[in-house]
């Protein structure tokens, strides 16, 4: 960092960005993008298959597609697996290719996986660079099993290869301009200011006229109820998203006048309103969020010859505190109008979001704000830092969100497995029926759950297993009696004594 700093400073040189001599610059590290399993059963009932399998990531989103292509050589087709027991077997498997990688590490694309009981990992070579579609080499594998047992036929028959799918992001080249102008603050920039009126007890929306004042500068304005308090909210957006508005101070309201004139109505003083609170929007706006209270109008719009009418209103409020500069000398002034229809009993109601964006781009104004130059100090730095330490704090609801939510992307996982596996079954199950095998109950069979079938403590006890296997098969013949009796609207007695 010193060496660029003086290649800088004495000879005015920059360094490259994104690149090893930059003092900043991290090389690109693999990513998990998501797994793909591949069902062994096709080796089970010897029919080669080649399938583009799913890419999940942990939340169950679909990431893109991995070629697969696996079969048994040497084994013919078959409807029983158990007629391999105690003959060994080679697996031929191929990964071939990655496709539709979009929102995700999409470059330098690797795939690894581990066979069985083997205490190393199997890779495919990199494949360099960021494509729609990635070849991959180096995938053709050749998998051993020894004599078939009947635990291993059963593995063969429920279970599946799991591969690893790793990518790197691609580094996004910065340009230099860019990259001075966000530490550096802009001279000026250009702030939005709009509001929203809501009843002071009930929070309910005042309702919205957006023809209020023909003859205003902003047209749009509040049908407010003239004897109730209100609830005023400022929203500040900026373009610029480094140096972001962080505080809003003193806000005053005065300078009141009849739509369309120009002098103050009598009794128009400034009026302080108190700030309840202000904070960030966690919408795509970002906004700066001001909720003032103001308990009672002002007293020239409290007259009753105020009623009915339309008044053009001044609110005025500074601007002490910004991200990354901390508090400024002096805080800049902003000046904004409210358009007001004052009426009794003036109806109110919650509006949704696109409504309520829809007032706020009615109501706002623009307004060019002068920053001037100067440097960043030691006081703004500690005061980002804060912000930032703040930022990152999460308190124990937010926690428990997090985890509920994390729950509900693992049983979108869990379905969304389960539905490749009746998927690659199905499609199994069709390529067998073209040598005329029936494979459809066999494999619906293991596709129940392993405890099920008895499967989960591994067991070699073959007669335990076939027998609850006979047990399943009697329970479904039952059960589809039963449903065709209850069909046919009589009793399998009554249709034989018929």
């Amino acid at each position: 960092m010193r060496n660029a700093w003086q290649e800088w400073m004495l000879k005015s040189v920059p360094i490259a960005v994104h690149s090893p001599s930059d003092p900043f610059y991290a090389a690109s590290q693999k990513q998990l993008i998501g797994n793909a399993y591949m069902y062994l059963a096709p080796v089970a009932y010897g029919v080669p298959v080649s399938e583009w399998v799913p890419i999940y990531d942990y939340r169950g989103n679909m990431q893109g597609s991995l070629r697969c292509s696996i079969k048994a050589s040497g084994v013919k087709a078959n409807s029983d697996p158990d007629t391999l027991k105690g003959k060994p077997i080679k697996i031929e498997l191929s990964v071939e290719a990655i496709q539709d990688l979009m929102d995700c590490p999409n470059k330098n694309v690797q795939v690894e996986f581990n066979w069985a009981n083997e205490q190393f990992t199997r890779r495919t070579d990199v494949a360099q660079g960021k494509k729609m579609t990635h070849k991959l080499s180096g995938g053709a594998y050749t998998l051993d099993l020894p004599a078939l047992t009947d635990q291993t036929i059963a593995y063969l028959c429920k279970d599946a290869i799991r591969f690893d799918v790793y990518g790197e992001y691609e580094e996004v080249e910065e340009p230099e301009g860019e990259a001075v102008e966000m530490e550096v603050p802009p001279e000026s920039f250009e702030l939005f200011v709009g509001h929203s009126i809501a009843d002071g007890a009930t929070g309910k929306d005042c309702d919205f006229d957006a023809n209020a004042a023909s003859s205003a500068k902003k047209k749009s304005g509040y049908v407010v109820d003239q004897g109730k308090p209100l609830t005023l909210t400022l929203f500040l957006t900026q373009e610029n998203r480094q140096f972001r508005v962080c505080k809003a101070g003193k806000v005053t309201m005065g300078n009141i006048r009849k739509a369309g004139e120009i002098k103050a109505v009598e009794g128009s003083d400034w009026t302080t309103l108190p700030i309840v609170k202000q904070y960030r929007a966690k919408d795509d706006s970002a906004a700066w969020v001001v909720e003032c209270t103001l308990n009672e109008l002002p007293k020239a719009l409290q007259k009753p010859e105020a009623l009915d009418n339309v008044y053009e209103l001044a609110l005025k409020f500074e601007l002490p505190d910004f991200e990354r500069l901390g508090e400024l000398e002096e805080p800049l002034s902003v000046e904004h109008q409210l358009t007001l229809k004052l009426t009794k009993n003036a109806a109110t109601g919650f509006v949704d979001d696109m409504q309520r964006t829809k007032r706020l781009g009615l109501t706002a104004t623009s307004n060019e704000m002068y920053l001037g130059q100067f440097e960043v100090s030691d006081s703004a730095v500690n005061d980002a830092m804060r912000q930032m330490r703040e930022s990152v704090a999460v308190d124990v609801s937010a926690a428990q969100d997090i985890i509920t939510g994390l729950d509900k992307q693992i049983d979108n996982l869990k379905q969304k497995y389960m539905e490749e596996m009746s998927r690659q079954f199905e499609s199994l199950a069709a390529k067998a029926s073209g040598t005329g095998m029936d494979l459809a109950p066999n494999l619906k069979l293991w596709q129940l759950p392993a405890e099920l079938i008895g499967l989960a403590d591994a067991t070699d006890d073959v007669p335990t297993l076939k027998r609850r296997i006979s047990e399943l098969e009697a329970m479904v013949k039952e059960r589809d009696a039963e449903i065709a009796r209850l069909k046919g609207g009589g009793t399998p007695a009554a249709a034989a004594g018929s």
